[in-house]
């Protein structure tokens, strides 16, 4: 679903009366809106969508491993812990609101802006790293524990 779809969903939501069939009517009116991609979906739009990118690329960049990595990439591994699932998004070179949205996907806690690591983490995926070795040494130069 695009973002301005999910804009005018969530004004519509706010009109909806407090009622079985105000809730009813809205589900009705968009059924076919309502579901969330699978994670691994979402990947494969964003690799269709970068066609320069490949899935070892992406792997090596993450530093995770391979079998690991597939797992999520082919939809066996449906929920992996946040920082791996952050390390594979960076390694995309996912910016900042595809990362948000992988981890929604994911069933993953949000990156919290007022967290010291996750802040370190916002400040390397805004700055384009598409490397978790860079990130790494980012969070080591600034003494953050690395979480990955």
């Amino acid at each position: 679903m695009n973002e301005s779809r999910t804009t005018h969903m969530r004004q519509e939501l706010q009109d909806v009366p407090m009622t079985p069939t105000g809730y009813r009517n809205f589900l009705s009116n968009h059924k076919k809106d309502m579901h969330l991609p699978t994670l691994a979906s979402f990947f494969n739009d964003y690799l269709a969508s970068h066609p320069d990118l490949t899935v070892p690329e992406i792997i090596r960049r993450s530093n995770l491993s391979g079998n690991y990595a597939h797992q999520i990439l082919n939809g066996h591994r449906k929920h992996p812990s946040k920082y791996k699932l952050l390390a594979l998004c960076i390694g995309a070179g996912m910016d900042i609101i595809e990362t948000r949205r992988a981890l929604q996907y994911a069933g993953c806690p949000a990156l919290y802006d007022k967290d010291t690591v996750d802040a370190a983490i916002i400040i390397c995926i805004n700055h384009g790293c598409n490397n978790i070795i860079n990130v790494q040494n980012f969070l080591m130069e600034n003494d953050v524990k690395d979480p990955f």
